[in-house]
C-alpha cells in the first residue's frame, strides 16, 4: 500500500456530512464529516472521520477540533465500510 504524499491528491477528496440533530451552544448542529480519497494510481483508498460543526442557517459544515489522521485500505468498499461504521459509533455518544 503506497502511502507516499505524492501518490494522493486533493482533486479526489470527498467528505460528506453525518449531523446528529444536536446544537451546541453557538446554535450549529454537531457532526462528524465523512472523508475518504483515492491515490493517483487507484491502489490505496484513504478514510477518516473528523468532528464537525455545521451552519444551519447556510448548510455549510466545517472541521471542528484536532484534525484526524487517515486510515488507509486495500478496497475502496473497506475504506466506506470503516469509515460510515466508525461515524455511527461516534454520533450514537453524541446523540
Amino acid at each position: 500500500m503506497d502511502t507516499n504524499v505524492n501518490n494522493w491528491s486533493d482533486d479526489n477528496i470527498f467528505q460528506a456530512w453525518n449531523g446528529s440533530r444536536r446544537l451546541d451552544e453557538k446554535g450549529r448542529e454537531i457532526g462528524y464529516i465523512v472523508g475518504m480519497n483515492d491515490s493517483l494510481d487507484g491502489k490505496c483508498f484513504a478514510a477518516w472521520v473528523q468532528k464537525g460543526r455545521r451552519d444551519v442557517k447556510t448548510g455549510e459544515f466545517s472541521e471542528f477540533g484536532p484534525r484526524q489522521r487517515a486510515k488507509y485500505f486495500d478496497t475502496k468498499q473497506a475504506a466506506k465500510t470503516w469509515a460510515y461504521a466508525t461515524c455511527r459509533e461516534r454520533l450514537s455518544a453524541v446523540s
